[in-house]
């Protein structure tokens, strides 16, 4: 009887994308997409009343700026150890 071939082996990355469903593509797609809907939207809101209303309402712009900062902290992060 001839050796046994060792089985491949699946990395995480593969795992995660044979396991992941269409579905939970769906909702992370949408999740994201919300959520650079409602940033973009602080950021717009701020500079709106800054321009036109001459008032500077910080929380909008924490909002907005958090999400940038954390949006480039994951795609730095992913980049590197994926």
């Amino acid at each position: 009887m001839p050796p046994r071939k060792p089985c491949p082996t699946l990395s995480y990355k593969d795992i995660r994308s044979v396991t992941q469903t269409t579905a939970a593509k769906r909702f992370t797609k949408s999740t994201s997409t919300a959520g650079i809907a409602s940033a973009s939207l602080a950021l717009v809101l701020f500079e709106y009343r800054w321009l036109k209303q001459d008032v500077l309402n910080w929380d909008l712009f924490a909002v907005g700026a958090t999400f940038v900062a954390c949006k480039l902290t994951l795609m730095i992060w992913y980049r590197r150890n994926d």
